[in-house]
């Protein structure tokens, strides 16, 4: 394991914090490792998703979009 840390939360966060993780069978650590993970990634996620919705609003980048990927889609073989 790397090196750690401690920070500061009200004393409900942590014990609910302490329950969950207690809940699932890890560790705090883990736990919030796990939280901090996710939300990274719906972070990741949503930002993905609001270029697709402004590529999507360009009807000629859309297409050009659209056929390019149908080409790497049809490029690769059949498994």
């Amino acid at each position: 394991m790397g090196a750690s840390t401690t920070i500061s939360v009200p004393i409900e966060t942590r014990d609910l914090l302490n329950d969950l993780a207690q809940a699932e069978g890890v560790s705090t650590s883990a736990l919030v490792t796990r939280i901090a993970q996710r939300e990274h990634d719906n972070r990741l996620l949503d930002a993905m998703n609001a270029g697709f919705a402004t590529l999507r609003g360009d009807r000629e980048r859309w297409e050009e979009h659209q056929t390019e990927t149908e080409a790497w889609d049809n490029a690769a073989p059949e498994l």
